[in-house]
């Protein structure tokens, strides 16, 4: 429906018809409206089923992808609870609370943990914070469902310094056509999750795209990808910066992590220095040298605890050597998340 520029403006359980095999339809599009390829807002004063809109539209009469997305969050917690959103509640009532004081439904304690994760981001009081329909779909295929009993790590770079090199290491994956992929074909829009054992121990991983600025109109939805893929929450941010890297690069990959994770996420934070790609080696100073000269880096690594080590990007997955390079990577992941208490990131949803 999207893809098609059309939204629903009305999406509840009492709009959806199911068929045989339980396959369920949208249904009633009275209120439906094409909308712009930009995906801007629709102002209109008609209107859909209270209980389900977003905060938006009862204020201001916006209508958008985002508010449809919102109401499908409630069409979820209506089919985990078997009752409508704020049941029982007059209407009026609802919209005050959900406007002024972000009030949402209760999720019931057996609720499965993805679908909860998943409400709450398209609960977001912030149209751009909520998911996208392909983000939902992404969001909830089979080999991007959270695992919540593994050491949840989140990777992020600058372009070219090997963020996804990085990850299929981390959990000896080898699938160097993937990896070429990637640095053939510019950014990608789209977090991947790489999931295994490394010397025992459960490994999600999130592989951000490399090189996104705060500024880029996709940042919400990556966000909301991190969220959701490393949910309840990492517990370490892998920070992938390549030898040689320029100091404005540097200093706005750190910052985008702040601004996008929080002012305290640094503390989580171990860094990777790698070779990236298209480079030389005769081209890159020695790892100590590139610090010694950078002061940047320095203010980096000072604000990330001093917690850094040099990661050979080009080193066969398999590999002994690879495998050495994770054992101190491990190390320092599992001595920081010590250091913090056992805490992991908080990410709000």
């Amino acid at each position: 429906m999207h893809a098609n520029h059309v939204i629903h403006r009305d999406i509840k359980g009492a709009n959806c018809i199911i068929f045989e095999g339980n396959l369920l339809k949208l249904a009633d599009f009275g209120i439906a409206r094409y909308i712009a390829i930009d995906g801007s807002e629709v102002t209109s004063s008609e209107k859909g089923t209270r209980r389900y809109m977003a905060p938006e539209i009862n204020s201001q009469n916006h209508f958008s992808f985002a508010s449809d997305l919102y109401a499908y969050g409630m069409l979820a917690i209506e089919m985990v609870s078997g009752r409508e959103p704020f049941e029982g509640s007059e209407w009026q009532y609802v919209v005050y609370q959900v406007v002024e004081n972000n009030l949402r439904p209760d999720v019931p304690r057996d609720c499965p943990k993805v679908v909860a994760i998943l409400m709450r981001l398209c609960w977001s009081k912030e149209p751009e914070d909520r998911p996208t329909a392909d983000d939902i779909v992404h969001l909830l295929h089979s080999d991007n469902t959270p695992r919540f009993d593994a050491l949840r790590l989140v990777v992020v770079g600058s372009q070219g310094a090997g963020t996804t090199a990085v990850s299929r290491r981390v959990i000896f994956r080898n699938d160097e056509k993937v990896e070429k992929s990637s640095a053939l074909h510019g950014i990608s829009r789209t977090c991947k999750r790489l999931q295994g054992e490394v010397f025992g121990t459960a490994i999600s991983i999130v592989d951000t795209p490399e090189g996104l600025q705060v500024s880029d109109t996709g940042i919400k939805s990556i966000v909301a990808q991190v969220k959701f893929q490393s949910a309840p929450g990492p517990h370490a941010f892998l920070l992938v910066i390549r030898i040689n890297s320029p100091p404005k690069t540097i200093r706005n990959t750190v910052a985008h992590l702040r601004r996008c994770f929080g002012e305290n996420v640094c503390k989580h934070v171990v860094v990777l220095f790698t070779r990236g790609f298209g480079a030389s080696e005769a081209s890159l100073l020695p790892l100590s040298e590139y610090i010694n000269r950078n002061i940047d880096v320095k203010q980096v690594l000072h604000d990330c605890g001093n917690r850094y080590i040099g990661f050979a990007d080009t080193c066969p997955p398999d590999s002994s050597g690879n495998q050495d390079q994770v054992k101190q990577l491990m190390a320092l992941i599992n001595q920081m998340i010590g250091t913090n208490g056992g805490k992991r990131v908080k990410l709000s949803l």
